[in-house]
């Protein structure tokens, strides 16, 4: 980002030789205003490029702040120009300015640099034909190109920029999701977790409940795999409307369920266990056999993997019967 700032800093530097240029050619300001009003911009970008230079990368503010004072200062300097194809020529340079939304900002803050892009080549547009005589087809000849700069360009690299950031993201979370159930696999349960400790910083208790779903093999063998999926995700349905925020439902095997649930201040540990792993009464026709361990965050941080070893080990005990487990410490 260091060059990036320096490229930035450097551009708003060039303002000042962009604006000495127009001084000394016909179709640049003239009369003691218009000119003043270049010297005075161009003065402004060399605080701005400095800025750029010596500071750090600036907030989302900070540039939102930028791309306004350049979009306003480019959009003076091209109204102090005397001729009409001059004016629109400098709108041009609006599309360096759009490349920061584009990139930084995201979709509203391109489209508002746009709709004053769109704005001020508008009111160049008739300024140029009511003030000056210019003509449609000339009008038309000089900005159709500036206008396609300015706003096509930016906005077909949006398109595109969001596009592949869409398409990482779903490859992402297709990576960590189970594509039967829609929960999290055990990719995402790794990812889920290492955030854990900043989501929940303020829970006391960490329970970890695995469950094995009941006769899922001999279903699968009697009434082909089909059956077999309709209780896998009617599992999930279970584990998504019994979780809550912030907590972990995942599907780690074939039919092996995992979550990471935190008490409420009304709940003790059996009862959070009872919460997420107990069938909803008459909606749900199948059983899990349950394990199960919990720790405080009291005095020390949490051992996530330990207690899935726990939880692990605590089901083997029960695979062979349905029920729940007292959880161990």
């Amino acid at each position: 980002m260091r060059q990036l700032k320096v490229g930035i800093g450097v551009l708003c530097f060039s303002i000042v030789l962009f604006a000495g240029a127009t001084q000394f050619i016909p179709l640049g300001p003239q009369g003691v205003w218009p000119r003043s009003i270049q010297a005075i911009a161009a003065a402004v970008a060399v605080i701005v490029g400095l800025c750029w230079i010596m500071f750090p990368w600036p907030s989302r503010r900070g540039m939102v702040a930028f791309v306004i004072w350049a979009d306003v200062t480019l959009a003076i300097a091209a109204a102090t120009f005397s001729d009409p194809t001059a004016r629109l020529s400098a709108v041009v340079y609006l599309s360096l300015v759009g490349l920061l939304p584009t990139f930084f900002l995201g979709r509203r803050a391109l489209v508002r640099h746009c709709g004053f892009a769109l704005a001020l080549f508008g009111g160049l547009v008739t300024m140029n034909i009511l003030v000056d005589g210019a003509t449609w087809s000339s009008q038309f000849t000089y900005g159709a190109p500036a206008l396609a700069a300015v706003v096509l360009m930016p906005a077909i690299i949006q398109v595109v920029l969001e596009g592949g950031r869409d398409s990482i993201l779903a490859a992402a979370v297709s990576a960590n999701r189970d594509p039967l159930t829609g929960l999290l696999n055990r990719r995402g349960v790794t990812t889920a977790i290492d955030l854990l400790h900043q989501d929940r910083i303020d829970a006391v208790n960490v329970v970890v409940v695995l469950m094995d779903v009941d006769g899922l093999k001999q279903l699968n063998d009697s009434r082909g795999h089909g059956a077999g999926d309709e209780i896998l995700k009617a599992v999930a349905a279970m584990l998504t409307a019994r979780t809550r925020v912030g907590e972990i439902a995942a599907r780690i095997g074939g039919d092996e369920f995992l979550v990471v649930a935190f008490p409420g201040r009304a709940e003790d540990i059996e009862s959070t266990v009872r919460r997420v792993s107990t069938p909803r009464a008459g909606i749900d026709s199948w059983s899990v056999s349950v394990g199960a361990a919990w720790q405080s965050r009291v005095g020390g941080g949490i051992d996530l993997d330990s207690l899935v070893q726990q939880a692990d080990y605590e089901l083997y005990k029960v695979k062979s019967s349905r029920g729940m487990l007292d959880p161990q410490h």
